[in-house]
């Protein structure tokens, strides 16, 4: 059986150095918005702005997200790299392509919650970081680098 895993991060919890004990937010009444994370490989922002091997040039060009065109195939992008198919030069044997994320947001006003919920994959690949084995990251875009609010991670 599967492990199911929960990360939660939480964000702006001492606003100003104001401390305190806070309550944990009621998950049941925050609505789940499900999203595939997947492998990204080694695929540097100039593979899709050169237009040669990658359509999404135009697509940038007119303001359309990464997002947009590939929401529904995360998860067949995250396969083809992981398995060396496409942009991965050294594919990790056993590494999952990609994973069902559930992500959950709430606030008091003051503090931002955020809740990430998933199944651990099978896999048999070797643990990047054995000390570490659940990481997370999270961005907020605030107009200040080019093309985030496109193409995320890519532009930072």
């Amino acid at each position: 059986m599967q492990k199911l895993i929960t990360a939660s991060a939480v964000g702006l919890l001492f606003a100003l150095g104001a401390g305190g004990a806070m309550a944990a937010p009621d998950w049941s009444k925050a609505p789940g918005k499900k999203i595939t994370v997947f492998y990204p490989g080694v695929s540097p922002i100039e593979w899709i702005t050169k237009g040669t091997e990658h359509g999404g040039a135009k697509g940038l060009k007119k303001g359309e997200s990464c997002a947009a065109c590939h929401d529904e195939e995360a998860a067949d992008m995250g396969k083809k790299m992981v398995t060396g198919q496409k942009i991965e030069p050294k594919p990790i044997k056993g590494k999952a392509g990609s994973i069902p994320v559930t992500v959950q947001a709430a606030h008091d006003g003051t503090n931002l919650y955020l809740r990430f919920s998933w199944k651990q994959p099978a896999g048999g690949a070797e643990k990047m970081d054995k000390d570490n084995q659940v990481k997370l990251a999270v961005m907020f875009e605030d107009n200040k680098v080019e093309r985030a609010n496109l193409s995320g991670c890519w532009e930072t």
